[in-house]
C-alpha cells in the first residue's frame, strides 16, 4: 500500500512537471471563446446592416454599417469589387447617375480577431424628367442676317432637342442652341421654342419671337398707314386694305367676311401706303400699285383728270427694286414713291414729265449724288434715305418749270452715325440705331424728340431710356412719337392725344416728354403709323389701331361721333399670321 501510494504520488508529479514545461514552451489551448491565433480578440459582428437606398438621377446615395467589435477596419465593396478609398463605415455615392443604377454595395469589416461581410444593398437610380433652366430668348436683327435661340435645361442625360417655328419641327435643329438660315421680311414675327426630352418625360420652352428689322424701310414690316386708310400684309403675302376708297385705295375687291376690309393684291413682299392708294414690292423686286394717280406719283399717264386704277398696275423701274417708301415734297404737295434698287441708286416718281395735248406722261428719275443706300425712311413726310455707312440724308425737291421735272437734292443729317433705319412725319423724325437706341430731332414742343424737355432741336438727340428698339414711328399732326423694343414691349412719347393711354374723364392724357409704356399692348411686333392714326400688329397677328377715325381706319367698322379713339381698338376679323 504503501509503495502503490508512492507511485500515484510520483505520477502526479510528473504530470505537473510536464504541464509547466509544455507552458514554458509557449504551448496552450482556447477556452471556446477566442478565435485561435486571436490573443483574446474577438471577431466584428454587425448591428445595423446597409440598407437599399433610392434616390435622383444627379443626387448623392449614402449606406452605412454599425459593427460591434474593437479596432474595426472596414471595405466598402461594388457590385462585389473593392471601392478604392472606401473605407469608414459610411460609403457616399456623389452623384449616382442613371450608370449607377441596379448597383449592389456591402461592406466587409474586419480586424485582429477575424471578419465579417455585410447584407448587400441595392441602389436605384431615377431618372429625372428635363427641366428649362434658361428661357429662349426673343431677338431683333437686320433683314439678311441670321438668328441664334438657346436655352439651357437640366436633368438626366441624354437630353434630346427639337427647335420647332411656329409650331413645326425644323429638319437637323437637334441641339441646345440653333442658328436659323438668313432671314427676310416674311419671317418677322415667327415663333421659335423647342422641346426637350429624356427617358422620364418632356417639357416645352417658351416661344422667342424673331424680329426682322428692315434697315428702317417697309422690307421687314407688315403694316402701311396712310391718312385715309391701313395696308396689311398677310403672310401669304396678300395686302388687305380698310378705310376709305375714294380714290381707289382699298381696290375693287369684295369685303372679306367677317371684316371690314378688302384684298386689294397678292404675291407682295413689302407694301407701303400712299396718300391716295398704295404700291407693293414682290419677291423678284418687281413693284405693282394702286389708287389715283394724282402728280403721276404712280407713273404711266394721266388725261385731262388722273387716272384712279382699282388693280395693281405694274410701276417701272429701270432695275428690281429693293426697297419701296413714299414720302412728300417740302411743301406737303407733291406725293412720292421711291424706289431703292439693288444697285443702292434711288428713284422717285413723279420724276420727269411730258405733255402731249391733254395727256402728262411720268417717267423715274434718279437721285443725283446719292450712291450706297441701304434703306428709304418710313412716315409720311419729307422722304430721308440711309446709306450703308450709316448715315442720313434728307431729300429735298424742286420743280424745274421748263423741263417740268422734279429733281432731289440729298443734304447729310449731320450728328448722325451707324443708322440702321429712319422714320419721318412733317415736323420730326426718329433714327434708330444699330445699337438699338433712338435719336429724335425737329419740333419738340409736345415732348415728341423724348429727351426729357419740351423743346425743339434742329440736331439729334438721344431719346431717354430706350434700348432693344427694333421698330420706330411718328405722327405729324398730333405730334408723337412710338418705338417697340424686342421684348414686345411699345413705348411712347410726345402727344398725350396719341399716346394710346386711357384720359382721365373726357381729357386725353398729359403729353409725354420720355417715353412710356404702352401696358395694354404688350406683345406688339411692330407698330406705324399716319400723320393722323397709329396701328400694331400683335404676336397673335391682330391689329389694334388709336387715333383719327374718320375714314374708318381702325376697321372697327362705322364710327360713332367722336371719330376717335384714345385708346387702342381691334380690326375686326382680322389675322395677318
Amino acid at each position: 500500500m504503501l509503495l502503490h501510494g508512492l507511485a500515484a504520488g510520483l505520477r502526479r508529479l510528473a504530470g505537473a512537471a510536464l504541464v509547466a514545461l509544455v507552458a514554458a514552451c509557449g504551448g496552450g489551448g482556447g477556452d471556446g471563446n477566442t478565435p485561435p491565433g486571436g490573443g483574446g480578440t474577438a471577431a466584428p459582428q454587425i448591428t445595423t446592416q446597409p440598407q437599399a437606398a433610392s434616390v435622383d438621377d444627379g443626387a448623392t446615395a449614402s449606406f452605412s454599417v454599425t459593427a460591434s467589435g474593437t479596432t474595426l477596419a472596414y471595405q466598402w465593396q461594388r457590385n462585389g469589387a473593392d471601392i478604392a478609398g472606401a473605407t469608414s463605415s459610411s460609403f457616399t455615392l456623389a452623384p449616382a447617375t442613371l450608370a449607377d443604377d441596379g448597383a449592389s454595395f456591402r461592406v466587409v469589416v474586419s480586424n485582429g480577431g477575424g471578419s465579417v461581410t455585410s447584407n448587400a444593398a441595392a441602389l436605384t437610380v431615377r431618372a429625372v424628367a428635363p427641366v428649362i433652366g434658361t428661357q429662349p430668348q426673343s431677338i431683333a436683327v437686320d433683314a439678311g442676317a441670321t438668328a441664334s435661340f438657346s436655352v439651357s435645361a437640366t436633368g438626366s442625360q441624354p437630353l434630346n432637342y427639337q427647335w420647332r417655328r411656329n409650331g413645326a419641327d425644323i429638319a437637323g435643329a437637334t441641339a441646345a442652341g440653333y442658328t436659323t438660315p438668313t432671314v427676310a421680311a416674311g419671317d418677322d414675327g415667327a415663333q421659335f421654342d423647342v422641346v426637350v426630352r429624356n427617358a422620364a418625360g418632356s417639357v416645352t420652352s417658351a416661344a422667342a419671337t424673331l424680329s426682322v428689322r428692315s434697315t428702317g424701310g417697309a422690307s421687314g414690316t407688315r403694316l402701311s398707314l396712310a391718312t385715309t386708310h391701313t395696308l396689311a400684309r398677310r403672310a401669304d403675302g396678300s395686302i388687305v386694305a380698310w378705310g376709305a376708297n375714294t380714290s381707289g385705295e382699298l381696290g375693287n375687291g369684295p369685303v372679306i367676311s367677317g371684316t371690314f376690309a378688302r384684298v386689294v393684291g397678292n404675291g407682295a413682299a413689302a407694301v407701303v401706303a400712299a396718300e391716295q392708294g398704295g404700291a407693293m414690292r414682290k419677291s423678284d423686286g418687281t413693284v405693282e400699285g394702286w389708287g389715283t394717280n394724282t402728280g403721276g406719283w404712280l407713273g404711266g399717264t394721266n388725261g385731262t383728270s388722273p387716272t384712279t386704277y382699282l388693280t395693281p398696275v405694274p410701276v417701272p423701274w429701270s432695275r428690281p427694286v429693293r426697297e419701296i417708301g413714299f414720302g412728300l415734297d417740302n411743301y406737303d404737295t407733291q406725293d412720292f414713291l421711291f424706289a431703292l434698287l439693288d444697285d443702292g441708286s434711288v428713284w422717285h416718281l413723279p420724276g420727269a414729265r411730258s405733255v402731249s395735248g391733254s395727256n402728262t406722261s411720268y417717267v423715274a428719275a434718279q437721285v443725283s449724288g446719292l450712291t450706297g443706300a441701304s434703306a428709304l425712311a418710313t412716315g409720311h413726310g419729307p422722304m430721308h434715305v440711309v446709306r450703308s455707312d450709316g448715315t442720313v440724308w434728307k431729300l429735298d425737291f424742286s420743280l424745274n418749270l421748263s423741263t417740268l421735272a422734279y429733281f432731289a437734292t440729298p443734304s447729310q443729317v449731320t450728328g448722325l452715325a451707324g443708322v440702321a433705319g429712319v422714320t419721318c412725319g412733317t415736323r420730326h423724325c426718329l433714327a434708330l440705331l444699330n445699337d438699338g437706341t433712338v435719336r429724335a430731332w425737329g419740333e419738340g414742343r409736345s415732348g415728341e424728340l423724348g429727351h426729357g424737355v419740351p423743346a425743339s432741336s434742329a440736331l439729334p438727340v438721344t431719346v431717354s431710356a430706350l434700348t432693344g428698339v427694333t421698330h420706330i414711328a411718328v405722327t405729324s399732326v398730333y405730334g408723337a412719337s412710338f418705338a417697340r423694343t424686342a421684348d414686345g414691349k411699345l413705348w411712347s412719347w410726345g402727344s398725350g392725344e396719341m399716346s394710346a393711354q386711357p384720359g382721365s374723364g373726357s381729357a386725353a392724357p398729359a403729353d409725354k416728354l420720355v417715353p412710356t409704356e404702352v401696358t395694354s399692348l404688350a406683345g406688339a411686333l411692330e407698330v406705324a403709323c399716319s400723320d393722323r392714326h397709329c396701328a400694331v400688329r400683335m404676336t397673335d397677328g391682330t391689329v389694334w389701331s388709336w387715333g383719327d377715325d374718320l375714314y374708318q381706319q381702325m376697321g372697327n367698322g362705322p364710327s360713332t361721333i367722336p371719330v376717335w379713339h384714345q385708346t387702342p381698338v381691334r380690326a375686326t376679323g382680322i389675322n395677318l399670321n
